[in-house]
């Protein structure tokens, strides 16, 4: 008595796919990005407790499409935030530019995550 293991393979026919059936609809440069750590994101420190979020959105939107923002104030009055880009090259052309700047008179921490 022969049997047929669940799941085989009933010829080569049903084992081989067309090209369009498993290569997904992506450029190089995605494909490879899954490889790699992502470092969408900057974690901002030395603002000051009272920095909004209107004025976060304001200060990183110019280099790209912003996924999430969100600030926490420490007990010292100081704030951190974090930004979350689209891009990990949006996020690494702000980081480039902000890092070292001074925005309210206090020297801003921009690194990537």
């Amino acid at each position: 008595e022969h049997h047929t293991p669940i799941g085989s393979v009933n010829s080569t026919a049903d084992f081989f796919l067309e090209p369009e059936q498993f290569v997904p609809e992506l450029s190089i440069n995605e494909l490879v990005s899954d490889l790699k750590p992502h470092m969408d994101s900057l974690k901002i420190e030395g603002l000051r407790g009272d920095t909004d979020r209107l004025t976060l959105y304001e200060m990183f939107a110019p280099w790209g499409a912003i996924l999430e923002l969100d600030s926490m104030v420490q007990g010292n009055g100081n704030a951190t935030a974090v930004v979350k880009f689209r891009n990990p090259s949006e996020a690494a052309e702000a980081k480039k530019t902000l890092h070292g700047s001074v925005f309210q008179g206090r020297t801003l921490s921009v690194d990537l995550f």
